[in-house]
């Protein structure tokens, strides 16, 4: 077979590759989820061998713990969002039962537009 001839562009184009930054988050994140999972192991395995002698909740801690921070943390965040939307409907409930909220919407450039649209040019303004 014959050798392939070299384009002409062959060893001047520059890959591409994205770095990372270093403290990017990714390694954190796995650690996150590794730590309780061996923790549970580690109690599990020195419950079985007779090294702690502790009840079987705080043993299986590490589940029940986290479902608590989980559920807590989901609440907080759901009494938040809510606390806030009464918020924004309390101030349009009071902008809009104020009796002249229609002095306060922005008025169009040219002046106010009747109901029913513009009014087409009359004769005097031909």
């Amino acid at each position: 077979m014959a050798p392939r001839p070299s384009a002409p562009y062959a060893g001047k184009v520059s890959t591409i590759r994205r770095q990372r930054p270093p403290g990017d988050g990714r390694r954190r994140a796995g650690l996150r989820g590794f730590v309780p999972a061996i923790a549970l192991v580690l109690l599990i395995a020195l419950k079985l061998t007779g090294v702690i002698a502790w009840s079987w909740w705080w043993v299986l801690s590490p589940i029940w713990i986290g479902a608590i921070l989980t559920v807590l943390a989901v609440a907080g965040l759901l009494f938040l969002l809510r606390r806030r939307s009464r918020r924004q409907i309390r101030r349009w409930k009071d902008h809009f039962t104020s009796g002249d909220w229609w002095r306060q919407t922005p008025v169009p450039p040219g002046g106010p537009v009747p109901p029913g649209g513009p009014v087409p040019p009359g004769p005097q303004d031909r």
